[in-house]
């Protein structure tokens, strides 16, 4: 039965957490040429790893946790490889774009774009961006007056119509990328199976 991604992403997690506490943390230091190279290539992959957990639902979060709880002072946070996801699917710095609604959204600006319109404006108080919340106009005067014309205007946000598209167009992407990454993130948690009984095949032969 095909794993959900709520399911794979509880799955990695449990493999990372595994493989985290064997790392060489401190292989910089050694004077061993082949322990360093050999170090900084096991940290490479727990990073890619970590980067493609991040890429789930909810799996941002989990990575930073993972990173936290295992790494030793003084190495810093996964921020120096990890980049929130959510950051670049915003319009400003808290409107959400539903996933599930964005390829709507997104021929919807396109069109009114194509129509000349080149400005939008919603309230302060929406969570989510979708079509039906949007007023769009063609110049900044439109934008000016629809705001005059309307006593609460504070609780109104007005930005560049062509900056929501950015928005939305990564939103959409993201949305077209995630079968890659759940195929990506199986594939790794049957290789770190593999290793797992490879460890325990050679344990027992011992």
């Amino acid at each position: 039965m095909e794993k959900s991604e709520q399911q794979l992403k509880e799955a990695f997690m449990e493999k990372l957490a595994a493989k985290l506490p064997k790392l060489d943390w401190h292989y910089g230091m050694s004077g061993d040429s082949w322990v360093n190279q050999k170090g900084e290539q096991a940290m490479k992959i727990i990073q890619t790893d970590l980067q493609l957990l991040s890429k789930l639902d909810g799996g941002y979060a989990a990575a930073n946790k993972l990173w936290d709880i295992h790494r030793p002072y003084p190495v810093g946070d996964a921020s120096l490889f990890l980049k929130d996801p959510g950051k670049y699917t915003k319009v400003g710095e808290k409107y959400l774009v539903p996933p599930e609604t964005a390829g709507e959204l997104l021929n919807f600006i396109n069109e009114r774009l194509k129509q000349g319109d080149r400005y939008v404006i919603f309230r302060e108080d929406t969570a989510a961006i979708t079509k039906d919340r949007l007023y769009v106009m063609p110049r900044g005067e439109d934008a000016t007056k629809f705001l005059s014309e309307r006593d609460g205007h504070k609780m109104y946000v007005e930005q560049s119509l062509y900056t929501m598209q950015g928005v939305v167009q990564r939103v959409v992407a993201a949305q077209e990328e995630k079968g890659s990454v759940l195929q990506k993130v199986n594939e790794r948690i049957q290789h770190y199976e593999r290793e797992e009984k490879r460890s325990n095949s050679r344990e027992w032969s011992r």
